[in-house]
């Protein structure tokens, strides 16, 4: 409590303390010496790229420079008349985005690029300086056109004044290598505000697309693009099939002899906002696709003219093909033929040209036993075949494929391969590039990557690929074990079912990290609740084949689960894992499409084994329905074993969240926000209970119940005050800053705990405002009063200076040193206990200046009488703040408690009959050190020792507790003392016999120490004795 009412007089303090600190940071930088460097020679010369490149040196690497072809229409960017700063991201705007293709009769490609963009801050030169085109080499070449800046108005040609570098892609980190390389260049000289404005081409289009043609563009950014220029030049006679989704732009058709011209022209399209947690398949910008095929029919004839001729087979293959036989069913045969292609055949792609789309013929993948998902699933199918069951290649998009069927048929559609196999009117979605399933044909996990284009002979269209196979079961069981109190150990055993995807995903982490690894990861994960847990016996990994499940089992020991309170009782929380995941908010705000894992069942329980204490637990159930998922939550308690029991259950119902629908979901997740944590507490007693937040206010014991009143009733009667200030209204006077009765201001200083001086100060920055017609702002000038002591001092002097007979005003020195005390006063104040020489220090200081405003008024007029008035409102704070004055005054006379270690002879009379009428000391002694920490009575708890003896008592639920010991019946003190100011210390006392105990303390002026200290040493005396 005494604390309570130092920050309240001090809180001024702390941004006093806050100026000083930078005064001083700038003072010693400014005045520090300055570090001399010592100098470095160099003498090594500098290396650079090649700045020729524009003479014609790397032809042969697939980049020329030629001008612009004469097909191409010249667009010229313009500048706009504002330009959007507050959405520029990384300092450039982008002012062109001009893209032409030109496609011939023979399905040749040639690509026309220009761009403009504009660096608005330094951050900016970073990205227009350095230009970057990426091309594979096999059968595309780049000729580069122009490479200007534009600096006011001047064009100056780059060319000659950049440097060239060409390399290979980094390929590799999906084990995928091509021949594609990145041509950059890096310009010379570029500053803000320059444009650099450059136009190539790209000649050549992939082979494995026949000349097929189709692609897409992007139509709106999450950065601002002031304009876009896009035409497809079409020679061929079939037509172009065009989307252009999500605005009502659509493209203009010319013909031109026999080629059409397709155009479409934006400016300043609206910025689309990018949301982190949004579905891959989620695209609300504007975009537009375009594809000369126009059924999926036709995606399927170009992709089976692929396929089909590379599923061979030879005397490899066949060797295989019998040893797979030998399994008893045809479900077995299918598992070890995806095993094998799944295990044994490791993940490489070589795709370089044509091989992006078109496989290795399945005797080469298994002759070389490598291959991507392609040469994998045309080795898998030709296995398959050879076995004599029905399989197809399998075209998926694993990121888009949920929205594939709104697409334009295009063979660029997909970037995935996998099987679909039939087997007794059943159909298995294989992808022969997972790994870890081991597991029987019925239970394989199956990936669900939304619409597919199975490459069968009678294929039309798109076929769904939902299936129940796709999703995940998990089921968890975690017991813990508390049946030896707050002062035992406590125990964990974990055991987790995984099934589905989700045991495929765990199979495979095992694999790649191993199961120490893995282990530590799990106990890393309990160490968060409790940080002295070990692993009692080793994690134990078992699987079933046959139901696909794998069993993770783990046992902890957790040497001291429990957590000591300020106020003595211990505390723990448990923390759910598997569910809470699926039932967390969004990261981000806003309409967008949320994707959700389905199908997905979790199911299980956390059971807590508690010591008998007479526990209570209100039993909760809550039921979740909604259209996104079904979630049951139930809290039990069987008292006859005193076991509780958290159970938990979610099954989710559908994959997506529309962006409709998404404040519905939020809605339904705050219905389950507070079902991932449960907290015990536990007071170390044979009458524990536990803390429940429903059962807040009938727990509370009669102290709680006043202080809460006491807080109710400050409220209400500041609230009174308040509105009884802002109803009055002020007289109209003449009156000269702010008059108010020396009494009354000193005693409002002292009954506020100098708030009141705020108002003052605020009053009279105020009447300077008025008075100067200027802009300052009295609240901040009031709040900072003691940095603006000194300007309100001088506005006071000029105005004393200004008059003919001035009145008495204490002088500059007298000001200077007044406020020197304040600040001394004020620095030192956590060095003393109490908190009135502070209040007193600010009466001091400001009330040589309200006597001077008192002096310049009339006490007659209407102003100084209306300040001055005693009003019940005044009363009212005065009640308020009565009980802190009270309460202070009766701990630092020893009343009450006192915030600190005392010595037992500073206790009054009655607390020491108090303590010897519950045999806590002796009749003949007195305590040596004490400590209470209740807020007011001595008697409702405290601990201490006099010469014999140690005790602690306290009261719970309206019964004493107590324990005492003899000091030479003590076999072991342990000490934990806290270093943070004003907190408690522990010292647990465990006798020869009985239960051990434990003592808190405050470490108020290091007091702590000197109770350890003094209590040691008698133990030690009474042992040698």
């Amino acid at each position: 409590m005494v604390r309570f009412l130092d920050h309240m007089a001090h809180g001024h303090r702390l941004l006093l303390s806050a100026t000083f600190a930078l005064c001083s940071i700038y003072f010693i930088t400014f005045y520090s010496p300055p570090v001399v460097a010592s100098p470095i020679h160099a003498e090594l010369p500098r290396q650079s790229f090649n700045s020729q490149w524009h003479l014609g040196a790397h032809q042969n690497q697939g980049l020329l420079v030629d001008n612009v072809p004469n097909w191409v229409t010249p667009i010229a960017y313009d500048l706009p008349d504002k330009v959007p700063s507050s959405e520029l991201a990384d300092g450039v705007y982008y002012l062109l985005i001009d893209e032409q293709s030109k496609v011939t009769a023979d399905g040749s490609l040639t690509q026309f690029n220009h761009y403009a963009t504009k660096a608005m801050t330094p951050k900016g030169l970073e990205a227009v300086s350095q230009i970057s085109i990426t091309f594979d080499p096999a059968y595309q070449k780049i000729i580069f056109h122009k490479m200007n800046v534009i600096r006011d108005g001047a064009v100056i040609d780059k060319k000659a004044d950049s440097e060239f570098n060409l390399q290979q892609v980094e390929s590799g980190q999906r084990l995928i290598y091509d021949a594609s390389k990145t041509a950059s260049w890096f310009l010379h000289d570029i500053r803000v505000g320059d444009i650099v404005d450059y136009q190539y081409s790209i000649v050549g289009t992939n082979p494995v697309y026949q000349g097929i043609y189709s692609d897409s563009r992007r139509l709106q950014w999450d950065v601002p693009v002031h304009q876009q220029f896009l035409r497809i030049i079409w020679g061929k006679k079939q037509p172009l099939n065009f989307s252009v989704n999500n605005t009502e732009m659509k493209f203009t058709q010319t013909q031109l002899g026999n080629e059409i011209d397709y155009q479409l022209m934006l400016k300043d399209m609206p910025v689309s906002k990018y949301y982190s947690d949004a579905a891959s398949w989620f695209h609300p910008y504007a975009s537009a696709y375009w594809s000369e095929m126009d059924s999926w029919q036709q995606v399927r004839e170009w992709a089976q003219a692929l396929f089909a001729p590379q599923i061979d087979q030879n005397q490899a293959i066949q060797e295989l093909v019998n040893q797979f036989r030998s399994a008893d069913t045809q479900a077995e045969q299918i598992m070890l033929a995806l095993n094998f292609v799944q295990q044994d055949i490791r993940y490489l792609g070589i795709e370089i040209g044509a091989n992006s789309h078109l496989p290795a013929k399945a005797s080469d993948t298994l002759a070389k036993r490598y291959g991507d998902c392609k040469d994998k699933s045309v080795l898998l199918i030709a296995l398959l075949r050879g076995l004599g069951i029905q399989a197809s290649p399998v075209l998926v998009n694993t990121k888009e494929g949920k929205i594939l069927q709104d697409s334009l048929p295009r063979a660029s559609a997909f970037n995935h391969m996998i099987v679909k196999v039939s087997l007794d009117n059943k159909f298995y979605w294989l992808d022969p590039t997972l790994l870890n399933q081991n597991v029987a044909l019925p239970v394989v996990f199956q990936p669900n990557y939304g619409f597919a284009l199975v490459v069968g002979d009678n294929t039309q269209q798109l076929e769904l690929m939902d299936s129940a196979a796709s999703g995940s079961l998990v089921e968890f069981h975690e017991v813990y074990d508390f049946t030896q109190g707050v002062h035992g150990e406590g125990s964990l055993h974990v055991t987790t079912t995984y099934q589905g995807e989700q045991g495929t995903r765990i199979r495979g982490r095992l694999a790649d990290i191993g199961l120490q690894s893995l282990s530590d990861n799990y106990q890393n994960y309990y160490k968060n609740s409790f940080n002295d847990l070990e692993v009692a016996t080793p994690m134990s990994v078992s699987q079933n084949t046959e139901t696909g499940t794998t069993i993770f089992k783990e046992h902890y020991v957790i040497k001291q689960p429990w957590i000591k309170a300020d106020n003595g009782s211990f505390g723990l929380s448990v923390y759910e894992s598997q569910v809470s995941p699926y039932i967390s908010m969004p990261e981000s705000h806003g309409p967008r499409m949320l994707s959700l894992s389905h199908p997905i069942t979790l199911s299980g329980d956390i059971k807590l084994k508690l010591l008998d204490q007479k526990w209570t637990f209100d039993k909760e159930v809550l039921n979740e329905t909604n259209p996104f998922f079904d979630f049951n939550y139930k809290v039990t308690f069987d008292d006859s074993i005193n076991e509780l029991t958290l159970a938990y259950h979610y099954q989710s119902k559908v994959d997506r969240v529309e962006a409709n629908e998404v404040d519905q979901y939020v809605a339904a997740l705050r219905n389950v926000a507070d079902v991932g944590s449960f907290g015990l507490v536990d007071y170390g007693t044979a009458y524990s209970t536990t803390a429940s937040d429903n059962d807040f206010i009938d727990d509370l014991d009669t102290d709680s119940r006043i202080l809460l009143s006491y807080v109710f009733c400050f409220f209400i009667g500041t609230s009174f005050c308040l509105v009884s200030w802002l109803r009055e209204k002020a007289p109209a006077d003449d009156a000269q800053f702010y008059p108010v009765s020396t009494t009354k201001m000193s005693v409002m200083i002292f009954m506020t705990l100098g708030v009141y001086i705020y108002y003052w100060c605020y009053k009279n920055w105020q009447y300077i405002r008025t008075l100067e017609q200027s802009s300052i702002w009295p609240r901040a000038r009031a709040f900072f009063n003691v940095v603006w002591y000194f300007p309100l001092f001088a506005k006071l002097k000029a105005n004393n200076d200004a008059r003919e007979q001035p009145k008495k005003l204490i002088s500059e020195t007298t000001a200077i040193s007044l406020f020197v005390v304040y600040v001394i006063v004020s620095i030192t104040y956590s060095m003393r206990d109490d908190f009135y020489v502070d209040v007193l220090i600010l009466i001091i200081t400001f009330l040589p200046l309200a006597l001077y405003i008192n002096r310049i008024n009339d006490k007659a007029g209407a102003a100084y009488q209306h300040n001055s008035r005693w009003r019940l409102r005044h009363l009212v704070i005065g009640l308020c703040v009565l009980p802190l004055y009270l309460v202070s005054i009766a701990s630092t006379i020893g009343l009450s408690s006192q915030d600190e270690v005392i010595e037992g002879q500073q206790l009054w009379s009655r607390d020491i009959t108090f303590l010897r009428q519950h045999q806590l000391i002796s009749e003949q002694e007195l305590p040596v050190l004490f400590y209470s920490h209740h807020w007011l009575n001595n008697q409702v708890e405290g601990n201490g020792f006099s010469a014999t003896k140690v005790f602690s008592y306290w009261t719970e639920n309206g019964k004493f507790i107590s324990y005492s010991v003899a000091i030479a019946d003590i076999k072991d003190i342990t000490t934990e003392l806290n270093e943070q100011k004003d907190q408690l210390s522990t010292i647990m006392i465990e006798p020869l016999q009985g239960e051990a105990f434990r003592l808190v303390v405050s470490n108020s002026k290091n007091k702590d120490s000197q109770f350890v200290e003094q209590l040691t040493a008698l133990w030690k005396t009474s042992q040698n004795e």
